[in-house]
């Protein structure tokens, strides 16, 4: 069963592009940002960081460049939210 559950997987994966629904710019990336194909699972958390902050800026910027190049990401930041703040604001 688990070569078809990991078939149907891979054929759901070469469905047909979802629309777009606006576009993320970072600094020199623009990423189209596609429809969810289950919006229920999107964060609807309130705690998004500030934008005018460099810091912030940078450290999206970077995720962004990842998440293009499918590659993995290991946040580590000292205790507290902004690990947290960070992924979150990136997902939204």
């Amino acid at each position: 069963m688990a070569p078809q559950r990991r078939l149907n997987h891979i054929l759901n994966e070469l469905s047909p592009a979802l629309p777009s629904i606006g576009i993320l710019k970072l600094g020199d990336i623009t990423f189209e940002v596609p429809a969810s194909h289950s919006p229920s699972r999107l964060s609807h958390s309130g705690e998004i960081l500030d934008m005018r902050n460099p810091a912030n800026v940078d450290n999206l910027h970077f995720l962004l460049q990842k998440y293009l190049l499918g590659q993995d990401v290991f946040l580590v930041s000292q205790p507290g939210p902004y690990a947290r703040h960070l992924a979150l604001t990136f997902a939204k």
